[in-house]
């Protein structure tokens, strides 16, 4: 039995150092998911970065989160899209190599590869490094039905909203169906807004917990604002209050919400991080073995902001050792 299950994407993440004149010449968001259409000239980006030392990772939100969890050793499965070539290879190894199963190398298809370029600050900024292979289809999620049932958790991250929504909304139904508790996480303001109306969909057909930090639920409802009369934003604002959830503040902390509860835990002193790369990801990470281990939720809470702090202090999205919670 595993204890958690999740969908998510399975990039190959290529970090490479870049100033912020490199982020502003191309017209790329400083912080955030930027896709190869918003890059300013993509082909002389991609040429650019060719001639640049970089550094491979497997990467991918949940995928992180995941890999943290088997250092802690909890079992796990990942739906995701891996490519039958060397960069497919290579996740897979990563993650089977910390106990994460995952599904199998897909024969013609290209792994998805990311540009991850940080900057002096340590902030880290995102575009595809090749067009985007699609996420788990519907098939690929029904095919996976066992592994759905026997988890106690599914996480679905944000992510996956930009390919094959029916293979979502299929895990989500999947999950109900086995009672398998649900995770959302919202991924990024920049999907938040291009996909308002699925997310509210999820939150509608009901999830166990939200984790996302302020800027994107602020932003889901400004999206959703946008395109629906007021009280369906209305309804949208109730499930969302509704519901458990996890809220990130940054620096300044972590909040717990739920009927009972409304719990701020501020963050430990740290550093100046070297790359926040996997930041939330190993925040989750550490929320979810507290959560798994049955700790009060204020321990969990610690436990995802130590996490956090050791992942920003090197390079990369992942902590290759065990941390001392």
């Amino acid at each position: 039995m595993y204890e958690i299950c999740a969908l998510g994407n399975a990039p190959v993440d290529l970090l490479y150092s870049v100033s912020d004149e490199f982020l502003t010449k191309y017209g790329i968001e400083k912080g955030n998911w930027n896709p190869r259409e918003a890059v300013t000239d993509i082909k002389q980006m991609t040429e650019e970065l060719e001639a640049l030392d970089f550094t491979m990772e497997a990467g991918g939100s949940v995928a992180n989160s995941l890999h943290m969890l088997g250092m802690f050793d909890h079992q796990s499965f990942l739906i995701a899209t891996l490519g039958e070539d060397p960069a497919g290879t290579f996740f897979k190894q990563s993650m089977n190599d910390i106990g994460c199963e995952t599904t199998d190398l897909t024969d013609g298809v290209n792994n998805l590869q990311i540009a991850v370029l940080v900057t002096p600050d340590g902030q880290r900024s995102f575009v595809p490094a090749k067009p985007l292979p699609t996420t788990p289809s519907k098939q690929d999620v029904q095919n996976a039905e066992s592994k759905i049932a026997d988890a106690e958790y599914l996480i679905i991250e944000g992510y996956v909203l930009d390919g094959d929504q029916e293979g979502v909304f299929e895990a989500l139904h999947i999950a109900k169906k086995h009672k398998t508790k649900v995770i959302l996480t919202l991924s990024a303001p920049f999907m938040v807004a291009k996909h308002a109306t699925a997310f509210a969909q999820i939150v509608k057909e009901g999830v166990n917990m939200i984790i996302a930090n302020e800027e994107e639920i602020a932003q889901l409802l400004k999206a959703y604002d946008d395109n629906h009369d007021r009280s369906q934003v209305e309804a949208l604002e109730n499930d969302i209050m509704f519901t458990p959830r996890v809220v990130t503040h940054g620096k300044a902390g972590a909040t717990y919400i739920d009927r009972l509860h409304h719990l701020l835990v501020p963050c430990i002193a740290n550093n100046t991080p070297k790359d926040t790369t996997g930041a939330g990801d190993a925040f989750m990470a550490g929320f979810l073995h507290g959560i798994l281990d049955e700790h009060p939720i204020e321990t969990a809470l610690h436990y995802g902001h130590k996490c956090a702090q050791e992942v920003i202090g090197v390079l990369g999205g992942r902590y290759h050792k065990k941390i001392e919670l």
